[in-house]
């Protein structure tokens, strides 16, 4: 297990790392549980911290009263357009609240992405068929693959994990990050590599 758990993984994109993590096996057939209702947040989470691994983002300054992370304001460092067709509607929605008075903290965009506000003025900012849109690029890779499954009542479209070598190898990752490689200093670690093991968990995949 030694070996395997050091095998090198190229890094992917932290949105498509958690959703292959969440592909089940076994009885359930590969599919991501019916039951996660923490994935989609998960997901633009993911989609979140990578424009700000990529420079996109930024969060505002501590300031004299050492604010805490989760009440930091996030804004729109760089609109130039990407690549990746969701992340570029994720920028265009967060550069629509580029004055200051209108920034939402990481949880509030986190939110707002999802549709989760009560205010019907700010439902625009929902991004709809997330899951949909990285499952299609798995698809794509010959990770997923696309079926029906019959759920007893009614039929629907599933992406069963037919590569399970990759799942693996991110389990292995994120096992070796935290019994063999593990630091007390958060800061020293690979920014990937941590935004992996904080998203796994808060999208509920992390059941192996």
């Amino acid at each position: 297990m030694a070996e395997e758990t050091t095998a090198p993984v190229t890094p992917a994109a932290p949105a498509k790392e958690a959703q292959e993590r969440g592909q089940e096996e076994g009885s359930l057939k590969g599919y991501t549980s019916f039951w996660n209702d923490c994935i989609s947040s998960g997901l633009r989470g993911c989609m979140l911290i990578e424009l700000a691994l990529k420079g996109r983002l930024q969060l505002e300054p501590c300031g004299m009263r050492r604010k805490r992370l989760l009440t930091r304001k996030v804004f729109c460092k760089n609109d130039n357009p990407e690549g990746e067709e969701v992340l570029q509607k994720t920028l265009e929605r967060m550069k629509d609240c580029e004055p200051p008075v209108s920034r939402n903290t990481l949880t509030a965009w986190t939110d707002l992405l999802l549709g989760s506000t009560w205010n019907p003025l700010k439902l625009h900012y929902k991004l709809r068929n997330v899951c949909e849109h990285f499952a299609k690029h798995l698809v794509e890779k010959g990770v997923l693959t696309t079926e029906k499954q019959n759920f007893l009542l009614f039929d629907m479209t599933v992406h069963s994990l037919t590569n399970g070598t990759i799942k693996q190898q991110l389990v292995w990752q994120v096992q070796a990050a935290v019994l063999d490689k593990w630091v007390n200093e958060p800061q020293r670690m690979d920014k990937c590599l941590l935004a992996l093991l904080f998203l796994a968990h808060s999208s509920d995949v992390n059941s192996e």
